[in-house]
């Protein structure tokens, strides 16, 4: 019912009920990000992703989360995270976010294009090589399938020699002022 609010106070009980569970922190990721706090939907989104990284393709979706006769709420969700990220694009975390969105709402080529970017911005970290080695696409850029090794820390995950550097990026335009 987009009442993000009420969202997030029944999403931290879940969390408290049950740490080792995905689904709370990542529902908790969408709820903050409609209330504007990006900043602590990525790192939910983080904390989910730890937890289950098989949910990035457990095929949950937007409309799943918001209700599919909910396209206003959908595009407003959408559109809050888009200006966010278009307000620093250098930003590996604001990418990440409205990647993992557009993923979620089926728009997966679109969502993996920025997700792409994310990894060539800040490094090929498994919250974002969850997405990424999801689906035929990932053989395009030459990434391995995913392989679960459940405590496998970020500094593993970018030290591993089976994960190849991504082609850098073509230069991106100076910052604003």
């Amino acid at each position: 019912e987009l009442d993000y609010v009420q969202a997030v106070r029944r999403y931290r009980d879940a969390i408290s009920a049950a740490p080792d569970r995905a689904e709370p922190h990542l529902h908790l990721a969408i709820a903050f990000a409609g209330l504007k706090q990006f900043d602590s939907a990525v790192k939910e989104l983080k904390v989910g992703l730890a937890l289950d990284p098989a949910w990035a393709t457990s095929g949950v979706t937007l409309d799943g989360l918001l209700g599919s006769d909910n396209l206003i709420g959908k595009m407003q969700l959408k559109q809050r995270v888009a200006e966010w990220a278009l307000a620093d694009v250098r930003d590996p975390d604001r990418l990440f976010l409205l990647g993992a969105l557009l993923y979620l709402d089926a728009d997966s080529h679109r969502g993996r294009t920025i997700l792409e970017t994310a990894a060539r911005l800040g490094g090929l970290h498994d919250y974002l090589a969850v997405f990424l080695r999801a689906g035929s696409p990932a053989a395009n850029i030459g990434i391995p399938p995913v392989v679960s090794e459940p405590g496998l820390a970020e500094a593993e995950v970018d030290a591993n020699p089976a994960l190849p550097e991504l082609p850098p990026l073509p230069a991106l335009p100076p910052s604003p002022a």
